[in-house]
């Protein structure tokens, strides 16, 4: 947890036949930075888990030799997996450093496929195309963002587009709970204080987790109020 400078004193060694000079190597100094081997691993065992800054700092390096290292070594991780195009592709986003990143998820395996620097309509134009066996593709489970059915549409015509069920039960629900707003500001005095408030839970509550009295204020909704049954 302390960084220290090791100096070390070398012989250089000059070829009379033709003038080149060779430096022996060290078989414990990293072959391109001023560093130990035994620094650069510990530096890759900790650079995707803390900021390069607060590691720089730590081991006494300079930031960008700390960001060099760390793309040598994501580079290097990256040519060791091979990945399957999936079957059933889910594509979504996230948001790292308050900026939304396209990630693509397969679901037969429930495992990250990639995540890309941005979920723009360009950006994932140019990711498809590039794709290998993107014709395995059969399903592609998409939220409402409408650049996601535009590039799947024209780099994927063969796959086919699924509405991903949050986003379905979302949009239903705010549908259902507005007609009940809507509805209630039409109401009198004692028909609102009936169709109370929380009956909106009665209303948007999962059918396996709704309780008796749920149950009653549903059956009463449906007697009473004809546009919500």
């Amino acid at each position: 947890g302390k960084p220290v400078k090791v100096e070390i004193e070398t012989r250089r060694y000059r070829c009379k036949a033709c003038g080149t000079v060779v430096t022996p190597s060290s078989p414990s100094l990293d072959d391109k930075r001023v560093a130990t081997r035994r620094l650069v691993r510990y530096i890759q065992d900790r650079c995707f888990g803390t900021t390069f800054t607060w590691l720089a700092k730590e081991v006494g390096l300079a930031l960008n030799t700390v960001k060099g290292i760390t793309q040598d070594y994501a580079a290097h991780l990256e040519e060791q997996v091979v990945l399957e195009t999936p079957r059933l592709l889910g594509l979504d986003e996230l948001y790292i450093l308050g900026k939304p990143r396209a990630v693509l998820v397969n679901l037969e395996m429930h495992s990250m496929f990639d995540i890309l620097e941005s979920r723009t309509k360009a950006h994932l134009t140019d990711y498809f195309k590039g794709l290998k066996d993107k014709n395995r593709i059969e399903w592609v489970v998409i939220d409402m963002w409408k650049p996601y059915e535009l590039v799947i549409g024209t780099q994927l015509p063969n796959a086919r587009i699924v509405i991903d069920r949050f986003h379905v039960v979302k949009e239903a629900s705010k549908k259902l709970d507005g007609l009940r707003k809507h509805l209630q500001s039409k109401l009198s005095s004692q028909d609102r204080i009936n169709l109370k408030k929380h009956l909106r839970w009665s209303l948007l509550r999962n059918e396996h987790n709704r309780t008796e009295r749920d149950l009653e204020n549903i059956e009463y909704i449906r007697s009473n109020y004809s546009p919500l049954r």
